[in-house]
């Protein structure tokens, strides 16, 4: 991969960011799937909730770093400037919106492993059982 150095008169976002970018929201759109299909799943002995639900951690667990990275390359690589049309308030806006995107990212997989260490079921990463 190019990790190119941080430009200040960087025109566009640097290709890790948006690679990190895409792939963030095609996990999360995954998981938003994979999260509304396994609460449909009957329980019991016979049932493959557990292997779902356990897959659905594993990759919550792989999202987290992921969001971590993203978070790391983000506070040591600035944005691109705004274009000069646009107005300061739409700016602003702007800027709420991705904190409030942020933290959203940082909460959904913190509350997922809160629970999940709260619940009766241990933390299965692709099979393997963490403490």
């Amino acid at each position: 991969m190019n990790f190119e150095k941080q430009n200040p008169l960087q025109k566009q976002y640097t290709s890790i960011a948006i690679i990190l970018h895409w792939l963030l929201a095609l996990l999360l759109f995954c998981q938003l799937y994979l999260g509304l299909m396994m609460v449909e799943i009957p329980k019991g002995p016979e049932s493959d909730r557990a292997f779902w639900f356990n897959l659905h951690k594993s990759f919550g667990i792989i999202f987290s770093i992921l969001i971590a990275l993203r978070v790391i390359w983000r506070l040591k690589h600035k944005v691109p400037p705004y274009p000069s049309t646009i107005k300061r308030w739409q700016k602003n806006i702007s800027k709420l919106n991705h904190i409030l995107l942020y933290v959203c990212m940082l909460v959904m997989p913190i509350s997922g492993i809160v629970g999940s260490i709260f619940s009766k079921y241990p933390i299965k990463f692709f099979g393997y059982i963490l403490p």
